[in-house]
């Protein structure tokens, strides 16, 4: 494996990467505010399965980060 990616390692040392703690009334404008002033590139987020009801009455913060985020979102199983 290290050899496969021996050839990458050098455009892959510039990338630089961080975790963020929100608390917010509203996740997904508080990430959505952050990823616009902070110019990120790729936001991942964990995503846990929830009942349709909740989703439906309150929303998915990674739906609409999906949705109103200017940066490319890359949504993992928490």
């Amino acid at each position: 494996m290290d050899e496969f990616l021996k050839p990458f390692a050098a455009s892959l040392a510039e990338i630089t990467s961080s975790v963020l703690f929100l608390e917010a009334e509203c996740p997904a404008a508080a990430i959505t505010a952050h990823v616009d002033v902070a110019e990120i590139d790729l936001t991942v987020m964990g995503s846990r399965e929830g009942s349709w009801v909740a989703d439906f009455v309150l929303g998915s913060n990674t739906e609409r980060l999906l949705h109103d985020s200017a940066s490319s979102v890359l949504i993992t199983r928490a």
